[in-house]
């Protein structure tokens, strides 16, 4: 398969920081149930990745959207599903039951008939849980025209890792035109502002040119102030978001020109937002977003015009870090992690990704002269040998609580939705460093 050939006009690179290696598994976790050398062995420290199947007797979980843990709890995963139920599960090898921790399908819409891109979406937990039990949600809602509509609301967590139904404060509402391209993610910086994905308002070639109008949230990445409430809203407006004064133009934007920015985040050392946006018609990109920064569509798809704009400007536009052709079978770009965790020191530093269509997960990472170095980790295509577990329908990624990595799909069967990154050769019981803390 043919991957494009990698941008270079990302000024930065980031340097493989291999002496972090050595402090291997010194979290609570490891000290509370294993040493250091058992977390990250020679063998582990050699050996090449895979991504396996995480929990291979969990019941199936239909239309999976997200996947988490709260900061309070490591022997617990949440599962969101696009209707608008999260499920909850034991962090162990062997679970095999799933529990309700809360159920909103009354106010969720969720459609296949739209591609399957609404319903319950995206979480962040509050960078301050331990202390106000809040956590986040994006879905898609019906406004007062049965219109589609995005809403970001708040709930609280009871102390029993149920979810307080009665506790929703809504804190913004995004109309959309059309029922997809809506984006869904979010995220918290070191500030603790909250970042919010918004695709372009949907149908295709984005007919309202919304990705450059800066007066709409539409093919946007937002910034608000969740802490504080300002004119009537259950947010502020940070004081120094780009915008910010600007005739005309939303404040809550943080950068734009985006289509379907589906799933982003932060490398949690070096605080670079990592987006991956959806492509129109050729071209899958991967971004890394700064403040003000204009991302081109859709003016342009990947490095170039895109088609039905042949005569765009590509002035003060960034490129992407990296694009994908759709010759190779990529249909769907799914934004993932860097790794930052210690088990697996040969994965340090690599921003890790996949496609829905192609089924590969991959990785990129940036060397000395700043070149994108690619790696693939094998794909349903190429696993003749494990073709029933290898993971397909990717549509989001997940960091546990010691920042290891993990993917979750919508394949069919009992515990083909979740897959962790292991090494080759490594069994799904081993991750005892991730599960020990109690």
């Amino acid at each position: 398969m043919r991957l494009a050939t990698p941008s270079l006009s990302y000024r930065k690179h980031i340097t493989l920081i291999s002496k972090l290696c050595l402090v291997a598994c010194l979290t609570s976790a490891c000290e509370a149930k294993t040493s250091a050398s058992d977390c990250a062995t020679p063998a582990l420290k050699d050996a090449a990745l895979e991504w396996k199947m995480a929990f291979p007797s969990l019941p199936a979980i239909e239309l999976a959207s997200s996947l988490f843990q709260l900061p309070s709890d490591n022997n617990s995963w949440y599962v969101l599903r696009q209707p608008g139920v999260i499920l909850r599960f034991a962090n162990k090898a062997d679970a095999n039951s799933l529990s309700e921790a809360l159920n909103i399908q009354d106010r969720v819409h969720y459609s296949k008939s739209s591609g399957g891109e609404t319903g319950l979406l995206g979480v962040a937990v509050h960078p301050k849980f331990a202390s106000n039990r809040y956590v986040f949600l994006y879905y898609t809602g019906k406004g007062g025209k049965d219109e589609v509509e995005s809403r970001i609301v708040r709930y609280t967590v009871n102390e029993d890792g149920n979810f307080d139904k009665n506790s929703e404060l809504e804190i913004l509402r995004i109309a959309r035109p059309f029922a997809n391209h809506v984006g869904g993610d979010m995220a918290f910086d070191k500030q603790g502002y909250l970042y919010i994905s918004s695709g372009d308002g949907g149908s295709a070639n984005d007919p309202g040119l919304r990705g450059q109008n800066t007066s709409l949230l539409l093919g946007k990445i937002l910034r608000i102030d969740i802490n504080t409430n300002s004119e009537g809203r259950n947010y502020a407006i940070p004081k120094d978001n780009p915008l910010v004064g600007v005739a005309n133009a939303r404040e809550e934007i943080w950068a734009w020109g985006l289509r379907n920015p589906w799933r982003f985040s932060f490398d949690s050392l070096t605080q670079e937002l990592w987006t991956g946006d959806v492509g129109q018609a050729t071209w899958e990109e991967i971004n890394i977003i700064t403040r003000g920064g204009n991302y081109g569509w859709s003016d342009m798809e990947g490095d170039d015009c895109f088609s039905l704009r042949p005569k765009c400007s590509t002035e003060n536009k960034i490129k992407p870090v990296y694009a994908i052709n759709h010759d190779t079978g990529a249909c769907s770009i799914i934004g993932g992690y860097v790794y930052r965790g210690t088990r697996y020191p040969q994965a340090y530093g690599k921003y890790f990704f996949t496609d829905y269509c192609e089924s590969t997960m991959r990785s990129i990472s940036y060397q000395a002269n700043q070149k994108v170095v690619a790696e693939k980790y094998g794909s349903l295509m190429d696993s003749v040998l494990h073709r029933d577990s290898a993971p397909k329908t990717i549509v989001s990624f997940a960091q546990d609580n010691q920042s290891e990595l993990y993917a979750i799909g919508q394949a069919e069967g009992v515990g083909k939705q979740i897959y962790a990154l292991r090494a080759a050769h490594e069994s799904t019981s081993a991750s005892s460093c991730s599960n020990a803390t109690k």
